[in-house]
């Protein structure tokens, strides 16, 4: 009997179910052979064991709510005298002294059961007249046109009025209630008594009605900035895999659900986009020109192989680290204080150093050491920008902080179930999360596009920043 050398089966083990079944017939050669597979098996099985955020790729919502919070120090954040402002609508609860009551919320007047809510009844009637040359003139309800894609219509003639259109989408969107959650909240609160389809409906019509707004306006802005983050991840339709795309800057953020593909990415920024483009390491963003590669990933790959069990891979995970660890401190300090000569010359010898280590490594037989490896040689250039331009980024912090929100809502309703219903939610989550870019409410504009769209008339304009 022979144990044959394989590649390894699709769970990433050295030994298949039938290695293990031959064990009682082995020679002491083939059990040496066969102790080493196994070591290298149990090696990698701890490993992947000991996957967190802080040392992966997983999100950090895949951590258990027992496991620390800190563990997530390993991330690359930016110093807190550069570190990103608190998003904008989000400040941090007021602090009361022991004997100070906090202060009261203003309560409307005729706000039912003290929420602040005001639920009105508008009957509109339409009427006919007949003038003296015998032409009737009737009034009817505005309605948009209709539009390729959409099923729902755009009209007056609705029972939810614009606010409470808008109102309903905050409670989806933002507040992650299933409709069906909604239709409670809306008899329980406020007596109002309508059924998941209705409520379907409101959200597929609030998409649509903000489609333009999107399309000319928020598409355009990511286009044309200095400095564009993007990230993606996996979203499920009607049990189909796809993955929302977001692509943020300062004042916009753009969501867009399809394939995981280059397409998607010339799609948005076109061929012309010559600012630059803050990403992780997934190999549909190299065809950019102007690209930073982000820190904090590298970082977390890293210490997953400092806490390898191969020593080789250790001591690969450290030096990646120091390097990062000496890029960051370069960068900071030339922020502060602009060095003479250009940083990437004066740490040549370190970087040069690492790629020859990282080419020795591409052909390693430590699955993750040899993945990083070619990684970090693929990506070189774009990894150490920062040494050329210190007041670049380090990470994609901006762009993973856009998808949290989203990512929350997908693990809570499983996705979507329709084209149109992912086509909705990706046009309403670029206005909220635009509104919230500018420190403006998104509500009350998304009530106003409803409302003019309604109309047949066009969307106004986004509101600019706050100042």
């Amino acid at each position: 009997m022979e144990i044959e050398a394989r590649r390894r089966n699709a769970t990433g083990m050295h030994l298949s179910d039938h290695d293990l079944r031959q064990l009682d017939a082995l020679s002491s050669e083939q059990g040496r052979i066969l102790l080493g597979k196994a070591l290298a098996d149990l090696k990698a099985a701890r490993e992947r064991l000991g996957q967190n955020p802080t040392n992966s790729s997983r999100p950090p919502s895949t951590r258990a709510p027992w496991e620390a919070s800190d563990a997530d120090a390993g991330n690359a954040q930016e110093t807190p005298a550069s570190s990103p402002v608190a998003e904008a609508g989000e400040t941090p609860a007021e602090e009361h002294s022991e004997g100070d009551s906090p202060r009261k919320r203003a309560k409307r007047p005729g706000g039912a059961g003290g929420t602040g809510l005001v639920l009105q009844q508008i009957k509109h009637i339409y009427l006919e007249r007949r003038c003296d040359c015998g032409h009737w003139t009737r009034a009817e309800p505005g309605r948009c046109a209709e539009e390729a894609d959409w099923r729902v219509a755009l009209s007056e003639w609705h029972l939810a009025g614009a606010t409470l259109v808008a109102f309903i989408c905050a409670l989806t969107q933002r507040m992650r209630l299933s409709r069906a959650l909604v239709r409670e909240f809306l008899s329980d609160w406020l007596g109002l008594e309508l059924s998941t389809a209705t409520i379907n409906q409101c959200i597929h019509e609030a998409g649509r009605a903000v489609e333009p707004v999107v399309e000319a306006e928020i598409h355009e802005a990511v286009r044309d900035v200095e400095l564009l983050y993007a990230d993606e991840t996996s979203w499920k339709e009607d049990g189909r895999l796809l993955w929302p795309w977001v692509f943020t800057c300062a004042t916009a953020t753009l969501f867009i659900v399809g394939r995981r593909s280059r397409a998607i990415v010339r799609q948005v920024l076109g061929e012309t986009f010559r600012g630059w483009l803050m990403s992780d390491g997934y190999r549909v963003y190299r065809d950019m020109d102007w690209r930073l590669r982000c820190l904090a990933h590298l970082i977390r790959k890293a210490h997953g192989l400092e806490e390898s069990f191969d020593a080789e891979t250790q001591r690969f995970g450290t030096h990646i680290l120091q390097v990062i660890e000496t890029v960051i401190d370069a960068v900071y300090q030339a922020r502060a204080a602009p060095p003479e000569g250009g940083l990437r010359e004066a740490h040549a010898a370190m970087l040069n150093d690492l790629l020859a280590h990282c080419l020795r490594q591409a052909d390693s037989r430590h699955e993750k050491t040899r993945a990083l490896a070619r990684e970090l040689v693929n990506d070189w250039d774009t990894s150490w920008v920062v040494l050329d331009h210190p007041e670049l980024p380090l990470t994609n912090n901006e762009a993973e902080r856009a998808l949290r929100h989203w990512v929350i809502a997908r693990r809570i309703g499983m996705g979507t179930r329709t084209a149109q219903g992912t086509r909705a939610f990706a046009l309403l989550a670029s206005v909220i999360e635009t509104g919230r870019k500018r420190a403006v409410s998104p509500w009350t504009y998304l009530a106003e596009v409803i409302r003019q769209r309604r109309k047949g008339l066009p969307a106004p304009p986004l509101p600019l920043p706050a100042t």
